[in-house]
């Protein structure tokens, strides 16, 4: 009869201490290198940490480009609500408060529109004389860019007219 016999399992001290077996004197497991090699990094391995890197890169500029782009949309969302806001105060001081509409360019390639129309509350036309102060709708609208990048903002408030046939004394009283 042929017995074969296995050579003695190779275990590390602590398994064998944790398990209860015997334990054989076994070498450190270390990473095997290449005679005379420098221990240095493959060209897989640098050319994984170069694609990485270029795809972290191209994220982080995408984002910084987006983040420039919203400032300048803001920057000029904000001048363009300023430049409305100069001309909507200059409505009944500089420019007379009256019915129509004007149109302009501010020079720096905004443009703006002004519109002026009667004020009615639903349902108040009402036949007798006219009030002694009339409401007038105001609205300025600040234009920039061309084609589909045409982008605007519109400012509207109420503005106040004394009545043509308002003389002194039919006002309310001091």
């Amino acid at each position: 009869m042929i017995v074969f016999s296995r050579p003695p399992m190779k275990v590390r001290p602590s398994f064998a201490r944790r398990s209860g077996l015997r334990a054989c004197a076994t070498k450190p497991l270390r990473r095997r290198r290449r005679e005379g090699g420098s221990g240095g990094f493959t060209l897989l391995e640098v050319l994984v940490a170069f694609t990485v890197l270029a795809i972290s890169l191209g994220v982080l500029f995408e984002i910084f480009s987006t983040g420039m782009r919203a400032s300048r949309s803001a920057e000029e969302y904000t001048r363009a609500t300023l430049l409305a806001e100069s001309k909507l105060a200059a409505i009944g001081i500089e420019h007379a408060l009256e019915e129509g509409e004007t149109t302009g360019a501010f020079g720096d390639g905004y443009n703006w529109r002004v519109a002026v129309r009667p004020y009615r509350l639903d349902g108040s036309e009402e036949e007798g004389p006219p009030p002694p102060i009339e409401a007038y709708e105001v609205v300025v609208t600040v234009a920039w860019g061309e084609g589909s990048s045409e982008r605007s903002v519109s400012l509207t408030t109420l503005r106040l007219k004394s009545g043509a046939t308002a003389g002194p004394g039919t006002g309310p009283a001091p």
